[in-house]
């Protein structure tokens, strides 16, 4: 029987490092830059869906769950500034 093993560091917050419910977290990008790039994707590609982004764009799906609480949030934010602009 194989067993599974997930760790996670849980550290205090600085400059270089972000926190989300404890968890260390990198990110490096802002939330302007994450919702300015699905945007991008999303005119260029059409509608993503969260397997296809992880997959092609890991550090944008990691940098827009930080930011949002799900990939769906992600996606209506640069619809929404989509429509604004």
């Amino acid at each position: 029987m194989k067993k599974s093993c997930i760790s996670f560091s849980y550290l205090g917050k600085n400059d270089t490092e972000n926190q989300k419910g404890g968890i260390r977290m990198e990110v490096n990008m802002s939330v302007e830059e994450v919702v300015s790039q699905i945007s991008e994707l999303v005119q260029k590609e059409g509608p993503l869906g969260k397997k296809q982004v992880k997959k092609s764009n890991p550090e944008l799906m990691k940098n827009a769950l930080y930011y949002f609480p799900n990939w769906d949030d992600a996606l209506k934010k640069a619809s929404d500034r989509n429509l604004l602009s």
